[in-house]
């Protein structure tokens, strides 16, 4: 009898009394020791899954591995055959209902609804062997449509789905079909009327994207005088109006200011440099890398204008269509194009 608890070889000699010593017999044997099961779940180098109580629909799934080989159907049941492969059952000790094992073996997490914001974890277990899966809940409101921006590596490195809750407003019509232009990522609707996208391209993994460096551009139909507007750092008083593909940065809006269709404020200099405003008697530097226009009360500015660094138009005046205006405009006034600035003639 040989005990050993240590992996390796050996060789036995047997003689008896009356053989000759010289000429034993050997037997040789080998001791081998069992290793432990590992299980694992492939995240795509994640090391929290987010989930949003925003996205309904959402779901993603992971490769689920049981000593490197890849767990099936049957092993993810306890309905399974094979006397020596464990079966992989899942540990939800909140009952958060957040993961499940689908019928194919894979981890899948989704958000289930009443779950509250928060980190959770779950556990996969096989025999001895056990894993821990994070999850993040996040309540974090998404992107409108038209164009949405990726905020996480997670949507991009897995590929099962980014959702996209339209909010749409002073839009007519329903959404019939969606397109993304980027290679690599297709867009379509889901049963609750969100956009999805998808990834099948092998550019973008967990390594390399950088969160919010990816922007998807997203073709919409069946919407009716679709209309979008971008305003950032801006204030804009009572009745100011800038309803039609206009930009506004950065800048400040007089009462019944309005800015024509297509006409934008552009907030930053070409060479990045301050922003210094010109004026009458004297520059006036911002001390700013961004600065857009300033328009005093009721001032017009025409269609496909655009309003350069620290342009300031005085009370009342008006902008001619296709002007690319810069400095001070007096109030009261009409600005034809640079240089040429007539006053408005009262009756």
């Amino acid at each position: 009898e040989i005990r050993t608890s240590a992996a390796g070889k050996g060789k036995i000699s047997i003689v008896k009394d009356s053989w000759d010593g010289a000429t034993p017999v050997s037997l040789a044997y080998t001791v081998k020791t069992s290793k432990k099961d590992v299980l694992s779940v492939d995240l795509k180098g994640l090391k929290t899954v987010v989930v949003n109580s925003n996205a309904k629909g959402q779901s993603f799934s992971f490769d689920v591995t049981l000593n490197g080989a890849t767990v099936t159907a049957a092993d993810a049941t306890d309905d399974t055959d094979a006397a020596d492969t464990p079966a992989v059952t899942l540990i939800d000790r909140k009952n958060t209902g957040l993961a499940s094992i689908s019928e194919d073996g894979k981890l899948v997490i989704a958000y289930k609804d009443g779950v509250k914001k928060g980190s959770y974890t779950i556990t996969l277990q096989s025999g001895d062997a056990k894993t821990n899966v994070k999850i993040r809940v996040s309540d974090k409101a998404l992107d409108n449509a038209v164009t949405a921006k990726v905020k996480t590596k997670y949507d991009v490195v897995t590929g099962q789905g980014m959702v996209v809750v339209p909010k749409l407003k002073e839009v007519g019509g329903s959404i019939t079909g969606v397109s993304v232009a980027e290679s690599g990522f297709t867009a379509k609707l889901n049963a609750a009327g969100n956009i999805v996208i998808d990834y099948s391209g092998d550019k973008y993994d967990a390594k390399n994207l950088k969160i919010g460096t990816l922007t998807l551009t997203l073709t919409i139909s069946g919407l009716e005088n679709p209309v979008t507007v971008e305003l950032k750092n801006v204030i804009l008083f009572n009745h100011v109006q800038v309803p039609h593909y206009n930009y506004v940065g950065d800048s400040i809006l007089g009462v019944y200011a309005h800015m024509g269709a297509g006409s934008i404020t552009s907030n930053v200099k070409s060479d990045k440099k301050l922003i210094v405003i010109h004026a009458k008697d004297g520059d006036i530097p911002t001390g700013l890398k961004k600065t857009g226009a300033f328009l005093g009360d009721h001032v017009e500015v025409g269609c496909n204008s655009v309003l350069n660094p620290g342009t300031v138009i005085g009370r009342g005046a008006r902008v001619y269509p296709l002007s690319c205006v810069r400095g001070v405009v007096p109030a009261d006034s009409i600005y034809k194009h640079q240089g040429e600035v007539a006053l408005i003639e009262k009756d």
